[in-house]
C-alpha cells in the first residue's frame, strides 16, 4: 500500500480538546514519538505553523510528494482558528489531494465552526475527512 505523507505537531500543548483520558493514554507520549529528534521535529513544525509562509511551504511540500492523500496530525491537533484557516487555504489550493485525520478539537467552541468549514471546504465531500472520536472524559 505504501505510506502517505503526514504533518504532526507536539502532543498535549496543541490539543485544546484533550481530556484526562487523552493526557494519560495518548500514544504520542510513548515509543517512537518520545525520541528527542522526533520531538524536536514536531516543535519546529509548530513554530513553522506560525509563519506567514506556512501555507505556501506546505502546498509545495505536498505537491512534491505526488501523494493522493495527506494525513493531518498523527499526533497533535488543531490548536487555533488561524491554524485551521491555513489548512483550509492549503486544501483549496490542492483540490485533488484528500486531507484526512482525527481530531478532538471539535470539543472546543472556538474551533468547532472553523473545523466545520474545513470539513466542507473541498469540492469532493469526502476529501476533507475530519473525524471526532467519542472517547471517555
Amino acid at each position: 500500500m505504501g505510506s502517505l505523507p503526514s504533518f504532526s505537531l507536539p502532543v498535549i500543548v496543541t490539543c485544546p480538546g484533550k481530556t484526562p483520558f487523552c493526557e494519560k493514554y495518548c500514544y504520542g507520549l510513548k515509543g517512537f514519538f518520545t525520541i528527542e529528534q522526533i520531538r524536536k521535529v514536531n516543535d519546529r513544525r509548530l513554530e513553522a505553523t506560525l509563519s506567514s509562509e506556512f501555507t505556501d511551504i506546505i502546498v509545495e511540500e505536498v505537491l512534491q510528494t505526488r501523494a493522493p492523500a495527506f494525513r493531518l496530525h498523527v499526533i497533535g491537533d488543531f490548536y487555533t482558528p488561524e491554524y485551521v484557516g491555513k489548512w483550509i487555504a492549503i486544501a483549496k489550493r490542492l483540490p485533488n489531494v484528500i486531507f484526512f485525520g482525527a481530531t478532538r478539537s471539535w470539543r472546543c467552541d472556538f474551533l468547532s465552526e472553523p473545523l466545520k468549514v474545513f470539513r466542507s471546504s473541498k469540492t469532493t465531500p469526502t476529501a476533507s475527512t475530519l473525524c471526532a472520536f467519542p472517547l471517555p472524559a
